[in-house]
């Protein structure tokens, strides 16, 4: 994973850190990547849109997976 090509000392632990990089991993690799994408009642942290599909992603930081799917329903 690109993550792990980031040295320790460059590790800041905040979710934002990751979801940059994730964000700038996605762009690199030619996605067409939406980030802080905002609705009227909440905000997708990553909208991937590719040709056939459509992913949203809720980043977390020392969060489980259950969590980020959990936030996802609430907000619909």
């Amino acid at each position: 994973m690109v993550f792990s090509k980031v040295p320790y000392q460059f590790h800041i632990d905040r979710e934002q850190f990751y979801h940059g990089l994730l964000q700038v991993a996605c762009h690199a690799a030619g996605l067409k990547v939406q980030s802080e994408y905002s609705l009227s009642h909440a905000r997708i942290d990553l909208v991937l849109d590719l040709p056939s599909k459509l992913y949203v992603v809720e980043v977390k930081f020392n969060e489980s997976a259950e969590v980020a799917l959990a936030q996802i329903e609430e907000h619909k």
